[in-house]
């Protein structure tokens, strides 16, 4: 039902322009804003329970009034869009209940701080812009050096870095100490004023608002007024009128749409995602066992290197590793290896086809009649011998 809106010194022309309707131009024929509709023929109706004379010179002055400028930035003026609740109870009382809210508002924010306060009755819901400058008087705080803050066990379950009973440093390593009311010579708080809606209004008082008000209007006109909304979305939304509430209905049922079409292809693209982290565990898997055969075959590569020079004596202790090493790896291929009683007495081949070759070669070792030990069926591989 209520709404805070804030502006900075660059807007304030034209919210002072919209609360009076431009003073000489009712039916805004020379300036229009987005989404506004207005009745023309209802703009007489519309009145102002407080208005200053000067009403951008009173703003000038109570920013002035503050201990520090605002930035460019800052909300110099501040709006309570208060829209009239749709209760039939209320029939016959609408100027009441914006009068009891005005009072009401004038008390929260300071009366001297009220730029306004504007009904207007020509748009498609009836609501009051209550405009006032945020300045607001704070007690400033300065560390207190003899009071250094510490870690709590709370502190140290959450961050075993931040040990129980250490003082609390800052990323920077500096000190942080307890905060306290700075006080002046004669021992009393130093209080600043400020413009600032944020600290006017902060996240606890934004909470409480609506709830305040309602009781406040409760115990004035004796019934709920309806002041809030069961929907949270609709309390959002109540800030705008019957024809915007509509629009931005409609555009927030097609978000829904938009959003469950992401969602479902949200789900297929994490199955896809499921099937290629499942590829890729297997690729990696497949290229570390390839990276050991790799090194099986080079170790072999490197034997058959040393029986070709080696003397006659050695070759049977080459060889005999060398079919080690090819056991080694036809095994890790699943392939069944003849034992030595299969073979022909004096007779040794080694023979490996397929595989990853060393240097675009396979590596065999033969002696005597050969016996292959086969690979896989794969394509033969160009084969290196070594014949005694």
């Amino acid at each position: 039902m209520a709404n805070l809106q804030g502006y900075t010194r660059s807007a304030v022309g034209n919210m002072l322009n919209h609360y009076t309707r431009h003073d000489g131009d009712p039916n805004q024929e020379r300036y229009r804003y987005q989404n506004q509709k207005i009745d023309s023929s209802r703009t007489h109706l519309n009145y102002a329970l407080l208005d200053r004379p000067d009403p951008q010179g009173f703003i000038d002055e109570r920013v002035a009034s503050a201990d520090s400028s605002p930035r460019k930035t800052t909300n110099v003026l501040s709006d309570w869009v208060v829209t009239l609740p749709k209760s039939e109870r209320l029939a016959g009382r609408e100027a009441e209940f914006f009068e009891e809210t005005f009072d009401y508002l004038s008390g929260l924010v300071g009366r001297d701080n009220v730029v306004g306060a504007y009904v207007h009755l020509d748009e498609t819901s009836p609501h009051m812009h209550f405009c006032f400058v945020p300045v607001v008087e704070t007690t400033k705080t300065t560390n207190d050096k003899s009071q250094p803050l510490r870690w709590t066990k709370r502190d140290e379950a959450r961050n075993p870095a931040h040990k129980a009973g250490e003082v609390k440093r800052d990323r920077k390593g500096t000190i942080r100490y307890k905060r306290v009311v700075a006080r002046d010579a004669d021992g009393k708080p130093i209080v600043s004023r400020t413009v600032s809606q944020s600290k006017m209004f902060d996240r606890q008082a934004m909470l409480e608002f609506h709830p305040k008000l309602s009781a406040h209007l409760k115990d004035h006109f004796g019934f709920d007024v309806g002041v809030e909304l069961e929907d949270e979305g609709d309390r959002v939304l109540s800030r705008l009128d019957h024809d915007e509430y509509v629009a931005a209905k409609t555009t927030l049922k097609r978000t829904e749409r938009d959003v469950s079409r992401l969602e479902a292809k949200r789900e297929a693209v994490s199955s896809d995602v499921a099937v290629e982290t499942d590829r890729l565990e297997r690729l990696q898997e497949a290229r570390v066992d390839a990276s050991e055969r790799v090194e099986v075959l080079e170790s072999v590569a490197s034997e058959c290197d040393a029986a070709s020079d080696a003397p006659l004596s050695r070759l049977r202790e080459i060889f005999d590793r060398i079919v080690a090493l090819c056991t080694r790896f036809l095994e890790r291929l699943g392939v069944r290896v003849r034992s030595s009683d299969d073979r022909p007495q004096g007779g040794l081949t080694i023979g490996v086809r397929g595989g990853t070759p060393v240097g675009g070669m396979t590596p065999t070792v033969t002696r005597a009649p050969p016996i292959v030990v086969p690979g896989p069926s794969l394509a033969p591989q160009p084969q290196r011998q070594l014949s005694l």
